[in-house]
């Protein structure tokens, strides 16, 4: 089992002690870790970026637990795992990639999660190579600033940047959104061969239903 919660909840605190809002009641859910394709669907504010955000620990819950792999993350007065194992293998590409583009070239950007888990220059490039040709980056942009290209392009190298260093499950925060029909459609292809022929298991947020 890839991921599983256990009677999980999570609030949020406001300025005043009093002022606490729920996000997530009593959530009970298994996902495992390869070949599924998962879409998680609801209007904006009804908590979809809370629930995939303890995917990966972005996000501690404040009640029951979550297991994650061989990992257990649990409300913050007991003690939780270091949360740089459970990266490696869960990935998260925002919903604007901006917010995770910040290298000075779209080749460093790629490169930087990879080298981050301790891989070797040598499987670095190899990986580079191999994200480009799955998600058709031409390489002649790899020296280009990340912020000079395309919304488009710049998501797939966002998601190249996470596809990179292999993680087992990839979560993708409405990986369509601003994109025009045909790069939408191109994008969410790769998702699915993904899934396909890699077996991973793929989750996405959306609240667009002709997309689901």
């Amino acid at each position: 089992m890839g991921i599983t919660f256990t009677k999980v909840g999570h609030k949020y605190h406001g300025a005043r002690r009093k002022d606490i809002t729920i996000a997530l009641d009593d959530i009970n859910l298994n996902i495992d870790d390869k070949d599924e394709f998962l879409f998680v669907i609801g209007r904006t504010g009804s908590g979809k970026s809370t629930l995939i955000s303890h995917m990966n620990g972005l996000l501690i819950p404040t009640e029951g637990s979550i297991k994650i792999f061989d990992y257990e993350l649990t409300p913050k007065k007991r003690k939780n795992p270091k949360l740089k194992p459970i990266r490696k293998r869960i990935g998260f590409v925002f919903q604007f990639p901006e917010y995770q583009l910040f290298e000075e070239t779209v080749y460093k950007d790629i490169c930087f999660a990879p080298n981050n888990f301790g891989a070797t220059k040598e499987e670095i490039k190899e990986n580079v190579k191999n994200v480009c040709k799955l998600l058709r980056i031409n390489e002649t942009i790899l020296k280009k600033s990340p912020f000079n290209l395309s919304g488009g392009q710049m998501r797939k190298v966002a998601i190249a940047g996470v596809l990179a260093y292999n993680p087992d499950i990839l979560i993708l925060d409405e990986p369509t959104r601003g994109l025009d029909p045909i790069t939408a459609n191109e994008i969410m292809e790769i998702f699915n061969k993904i899934n396909k022929e890699m077996h991973k298991t793929i989750i996405v947020i959306s609240h667009d239903m002709n997309l689901v």
